[in-house]
């Protein structure tokens, strides 16, 4: 999903943007390897877009987020823009980094 959509569903969902907050758990996102596959079609070998996601997009990742936005936002805004972006891209759940191991969820979540 891209960080507009999440932006707009945070609003209409918390009031908040967060513009920063999303664009933070998205942080370890590849992007010139999405270029490539959008221009080729081809996706890089032993690479999946949905890779980055076990580092921020998982409720362990929460307190992190809350160190590096406490001297913009209150500790429920942060979870409130937080918990938006996670529910949005797991269709209502918020995954644990454990889940990023099971298969069930890959497929789930993260097949192309």
């Amino acid at each position: 999903m891209k960080i507009e959509t999440h932006m707009k569903n945070s609003v209409d969902k918390c009031g908040i943007e967060g513009r920063d907050i999303h664009e933070w758990i998205d942080g370890h996102f590849e992007h010139d390897k999405f270029a490539l596959f959008l221009r080729t079609g081809i996706l890089p070998v032993d690479w999946n877009p949905y890779d980055h996601r076990v580092h921020r997009h998982c409720e362990e990742a929460f307190e992190e987020c809350v160190s590096e936005f406490r001297d913009k936002y209150s500790e429920d805004e942060i979870r409130a823009v937080f918990e938006s972006h996670l529910l949005d891209d797991y269709h209502g759940y918020i995954p644990k980094r454990d889940d990023f191991l099971k298969s069930d969820f890959h497929d789930k979540y993260h097949t192309l």
